[in-house]
């Protein structure tokens, strides 16, 4: 019964001509029909199964292979009332801005090219020129997430000096953003101060 069904496994050469297949990623779709069909074989192996049903093999494989394709990131409605939702995308980019950020990006662009001076120019420059005159301050660097501001301020006028921190803000954001952990990699001493409901100056 075992080496009949073994026998009677598709073919991969044939599933992947199948009308199902043809059309579809083979970078993809490959990957799927041999771990479908090594699923069936130990299946058929450990006699789990009397039959094999093509079609619902075929049927799952396209399942599987359509899942993948799919985006996972997808639109949504934010009935929360937070308007500003950690989990729903955070603050939502303005619509004219991204236009014109999709326009440079999906062309070639000045990003570390002086035009005035026709040389080699900052990435950063773009940024700082702007936001030294709108904080009033002597320079600007950007960073694309909160970890690495509060690492960079820690690390710049904190290191091997005690920081002071409220028990309640010694918090795990995300997943991964560790205020002590944070602070121990910048070289700065944390001085825990407070309780973790009330902290009094």
């Amino acid at each position: 019964m075992k080496n009949t069904l073994l026998k009677s496994i598709p073919k991969v050469d044939k599933l992947l001509a199948s009308s199902n297949f043809n059309d579809l990623s083979r970078t993809v779709i490959l990957p799927l029909i041999q771990k479908h069909l090594e699923t069936l074989r130990k299946a058929i192996l450990a006699e789990k199964i009397t039959t094999i049903d093509e079609k619902e093999l075929q049927k799952e494989i396209l399942e599987e292979y359509q899942k993948i394709m799919t985006p996972s990131l997808q639109k949504v409605i934010n009935a929360t009332g937070i308007i500003v939702h950690t989990n729903l995308g955070r603050s939502l980019i303005n619509s004219e801005s991204f236009d014109k950020a999709k326009e440079i990006a999906t062309s070639y662009n000045n990003l570390e090219y002086d035009l005035e001076k026709g040389k080699r120019g900052e990435r950063y420059s773009h940024l700082s020129s702007l936001f030294t005159k709108l904080l009033d301050c002597e320079d600007v660097l950007v960073v694309n997430n909160n970890a690495s501001a509060v690492f960079l301020v820690l690390n710049t006028f904190a290191k091997r000096k005690e920081v002071i921190v409220s028990r309640g803000e010694l918090v795990e954001i995300g997943g991964s953003f560790r205020i002590p952990e944070v602070m121990k990699n910048s070289g700065a001493k944390l001085l825990e101060v407070g309780a973790t409901n009330k902290t009094h100056l």
